[in-house]
């Protein structure tokens, strides 16, 4: 007998926060155009990215500060080289195949390419200049990002929202005939891109630069699992993000490189920190020393990782400080990830900081119950309860499709459960430093829509 479905009301109620990147159509993680949390990537994809995020990168024009002063020096490899960069060529649309079966059949999506290491194989197009545009931000993806790194994404998307800006897939939402991970962009970046693919790194938030290189560290954090190692290494906590450069440029000395990372936390923070990595001249990354901020630490960090050093490398061809590399292949990732009949998910386990029940108010709205091995999630109104969803039951039901908990700190993470008309949501809940206050994000991705919905987020207290 088959396990009842959910009810699909609960499901635009609770929303969903794809983890980035994790972002949908747009979907898993991602980043917004005025940097609010939106991997991954993003984005959509990752997030969003993400994320997404998303997970899109803008300068965070709402905060204010001073850049960074700091300078110092950061080991690399061995010959600098100046100069002589060479884009690859700009890709036409007629030389393109046509390929309907990309079509999401919604009417964000402009353009959607299949993508085969550098190659674009196939198309579906319903704006020839929003493609157009498209082409030219792939050739500046394609001149800093090594093939070798690109077996597993499988698709390109641009379309018209701005929010989020960018975006990384990695749920296997694509329309391609081989599953894998997809990045997108809003045509709005169009403006944010230099004309020519040569020109030096713009190292600030704001730029098609610091997007392409997000939303990349979301995909390549994904495969070679630094991205969960880095959440498992350093704290996971949100903040107010305030006191940075008003030109979106990154700084070293407190806990987190931008605004945005210490606002969306987490795999933004993992990104945020891998960019700043990549886009910041050595000579501006002091050495480590003891007593060390946690921004420069996260830096360094992830100097320490296997082959990021040299994939930094390669993605600062146009600067006078690249150091010509071999860049190792990225590792395969394992294709069952995608495979929404095995959820890999046998059962629940919540960290026992969690455990209890957190409300919204006393009387109304949001209301989560952490048991050890479920969690159920309800709205209440006056005091009675109107809706409520067990996540064991959405297991049961297969409706779900990720789960995972970061061990940094408390803080769980369940993405894709997808109701009986389709659309699709992603929690995060994140313990804050007092052990009393969780943050409850989420985002839902529309099905009749292809509108990836950021719900605000809910602060739940722990009832004693």
């Amino acid at each position: 007998m088959n396990a009842p479905k959910p009810a699909s009301i609960l499901f635009p109620l609770f929303g969903l926060l794809v983890a980035c990147g994790d972002p949908a159509t747009p979907d898993a993680d991602s980043a917004s155009t005025d940097g609010s949390n939106t991997d991954s990537t993003t984005d959509a994809e990752d997030e969003s990215s993400g994320s997404p995020a998303s997970t899109g990168e803008s300068p965070d024009d709402d905060t204010t500060g001073t850049q960074d002063d700091s300078t110092g020096s950061e080991s690399g490899g061995d010959t600098d080289v100046q100069g002589d960069c060479t884009p690859p060529p700009l890709l036409s649309l007629d030389d393109i195949p046509d390929n309907p079966s990309l079509d999401y059949g919604g009417k964000n999506v402009v353009a959607t390419f299949e993508v085969d290491g550098h190659d674009l194989i196939g198309k579906f197009v319903t704006d020839v200049a929003a493609a157009e545009g498209g082409l030219k931000l792939w050739q500046e993806f394609t001149l800093r990002i090594p093939e070798n790194q690109l077996f597993d994404l499988v698709q390109l998307d641009i379309y018209l929202d701005n929010d989020p800006i960018a975006y990384f897939n990695r749920n296997g939402n694509v329309t391609t005939r081989r599953l894998g991970l997809k990045i997108g962009f809003s045509v709005d970046i169009f403006a944010l891109n230099q004309d020519d693919p040569c020109a030096p790194l713009e190292p600030r938030r704001g730029t098609f630069d610091w997007s392409l290189v997000h939303e990349f560290g979301h995909l390549r954090g994904f495969v070679d699992e630094s991205w969960p190692l880095f959440l498992d290494t350093f704290p996971d906590v949100q903040g107010p993000g305030d006191g940075y450069p008003e030109d979106g440029s990154p700084v070293l000395t407190g806990d987190f490189v931008t605004s945005y990372a210490e606002r969306a936390d987490g795999d933004e923070d993992y990104a945020e920190s891998w960019t700043t990595y990549v886009m910041l001249p050595a000579g501006d990354i002091p050495a480590p020393t003891a007593g060390e901020s946690l921004a420069l630490q996260k830096v360094h960090w992830m100097d320490q990782q296997p082959d990021l050093r040299e994939l930094r490398e390669a993605i600062r061809i146009t600067e006078a400080d690249y150091v010509a590399v071999d860049v190792p292949a990225a590792p395969p990732l394992d294709p069952s990830v995608f495979d929404s009949g095995d959820t890999g998910i046998d059962d629940i386990v919540v960290p026992v900081a969690l455990i209890g029940q957190w409300r919204e108010s006393p009387s109304d709205g949001h209301v989560v119950t952490f048991a050890s091995d479920d969690i159920t999630l309800a709205q209440y109104e006056a005091g009675t309860k109107t809706e409520s969803l067990s996540l064991g039951d959405a297991i049961a039901a297969d409706a779900m499709h990720y789960f995972e908990i970061h061990g940094g700190s408390p803080t769980l993470a369940y993405s894709y459960i997808q109701t009986e008309d389709g659309d699709r949501f992603n929690h995060d809940f994140f313990l804050q430093e007092d052990g009393e206050t969780v943050i409850f994000r989420r985002e839902l991705l529309d099905a009749k829509t292809d509108e990836l919905v950021f719900l605000p987020d809910v602060i739940l207290t722990l009832v004693p």
